[in-house]
């Protein structure tokens, strides 16, 4: 889950609400799902556990805040869990996808940049045991060697400012859409 639109994080309606369910979903359900899951499978000596982060862990997420943060958790909760248990048999992988084809993200075709569940998937699972953090998707893996370069090469006001600068503009798509539908109903 993620926000209808992005926001600035003084003006989400009901904030409180919706960070609750952004935590219960994103933080709180996958600890206490490991913490269900996880002796069985050092029990047993085998097991994987695939958490879903998103690109926006690793990147500043303006208008995105809560959610950009609550997927930050993923990736080092996951990152660490898995260097914890690495020699008890079970694997741990995080996933980190940017855009796919669903209602989340309001697309509706597949493009080279964002695949159908069913292709993100498909390769995704290609990298189970190899990648202990990945995009999953051979063109988000570009965009992640692209970011990193970019928090490497350039001062990190330069990321932010693009990334911010889109969300604005998803932003103002947002307000313009519940606008209309307003004055429809």
């Amino acid at each position: 889950m993620s926000y209808d639109f992005p926001e600035y994080f003084t003006d989400i309606s009901d904030c409180q609400e919706m960070c609750d369910r952004l935590i219960n979903c994103n933080i709180k359900s996958l600890t206490h799902m490991t913490r269900i899951v996880l002796p069985g499978m050092v029990e047993r000596k085998r097991g994987v556990i695939m958490n879903l982060s998103s690109l926006s862990s690793i990147i500043p997420a303006p208008l995105l805040a809560v959610y950009g943060a609550t997927k930050a958790y993923v990736q080092s909760f996951s990152v660490s869990l898995a260097a914890e248990i690495a020699s008890k048999g079970v694997t741990v992988q995080c996933v980190m996808p940017g855009f796919v084809v669903s209602n989340m993200s309001r697309i509706r075709r597949p493009t080279l940049m964002a695949p159908t569940p069913t292709a993100y998937v498909k390769s995704t699972l290609r990298t189970v045991g190899i990648e202990k953090c990945t995009a999953g998707y051979f063109m988000h893996k570009i965009q992640v060697y692209f970011i990193e370069v970019a928090k490497m090469h350039f001062p990190g006001w330069i990321l932010t400012h693009i990334v911010f600068s889109q969300l604005k503009a998803f932003r103002t798509r947002g307000h313009k859409k519940k606008e209309k539908e307003a004055k429809t109903e």
